[in-house]
């Protein structure tokens, strides 16, 4: 007798991919910093019941990428210019972290990166900026996986997807023409595969060196953008929230 499968998804999978669909949407921008995410709008924006929901705010809440404010309900977590120079300290000592602990015997990574590259070279090649970004994140949770400790995995999704964010905000905030996007792509891809073959080659000192400088050019392209210069680089650690600080959370205000 025939077994006739049930279309139903289940109630975790229904919960997983309401955490997928909302954490994408913080990411990319789609739901902005601050905004406050009610229950009945989320209800008619997001095809899951009241509990999927409730329990994707709450897995959410402790990824810090929702906050509450003062009991009135759930908010996207807020973006600040203060934030950024703390999280770029955050994501050097990070990939100095992830170099020095990655395990070079880790089973398919080799494979794993060449793949997710492939994938960020097609969607670069198609200027797919929030695709490309999320790509780019895969990249480095799957090297963080790769030094098999927990909490060092942990702490490089919190500075991955903070740095998701503030990458989907530079795109955005930038006015750039297509010809220097495909330049900045190609930089990145550059980097991407001289990160890969170091890890093939076991090279940890280039590894090291490699990552550190991924991090720092991050740093140098975001500089550029909020100054709207070449030739200096901001001291992020004096920036307040003024003027600067206003150009990039009200990109789409």
């Amino acid at each position: 007798m025939k077994v006739l499968k049930s279309n139903k998804t289940t109630g975790a999978s229904q919960s997983s991919l309401a955490i997928t669909a909302i954490r994408k949407d913080i990411l990319d921008l789609t739901l902005l910093p601050s905004e406050h995410l009610d229950e009945k709008t989320l209800l008619k924006k997001y095809p899951y019941g009241r509990t999927p929901l409730r329990e994707a705010i709450s897995r959410l809440m402790s990824e810090g990428l929702i906050e509450t404010k003062n009991g009135r309900g759930a908010y996207v977590a807020a973006m600040s210019i203060e934030q950024t120079f703390p999280l770029l300290e955050a994501l050097l000592v990070n990939e100095h972290i992830i170099a020095t602990y990655l395990n070079f015997e880790n089973p398919s990574l080799v494979n794993d990166l060449e793949n997710i590259q492939l994938e960020y070279e097609k969607l670069a090649a198609s200027q797919d900026i929030s695709g490309s970004t999320r790509t780019n994140q895969k990249l480095h949770f799957r090297m963080a996986k790769a030094t098999n400790n927990p909490f060092f995995i942990k702490q490089a999704i919190y500075i991955y997807q903070l740095k998701s964010r503030l990458s989907c905000l530079i795109f955005e905030t930038e006015i750039m023409p297509p010809n220097d996007l495909s330049l900045q792509f190609s930089r990145i891809n550059i980097a991407h595969r001289q990160i890969i073959n170091s890890i093939k080659e076991k090279n940890r000192p280039n590894l090291i060196s490699l990552l550190r400088n991924h991090a720092s050019s991050f740093k140098t392209e975001l500089s550029m953008i909020i100054s709207g210069r070449s030739d200096f680089e901001i001291n992020f650690a004096d920036i307040t929230s003024d003027s600067l600080g206003q150009k990039l959370i009200s990109v789409k205000s």
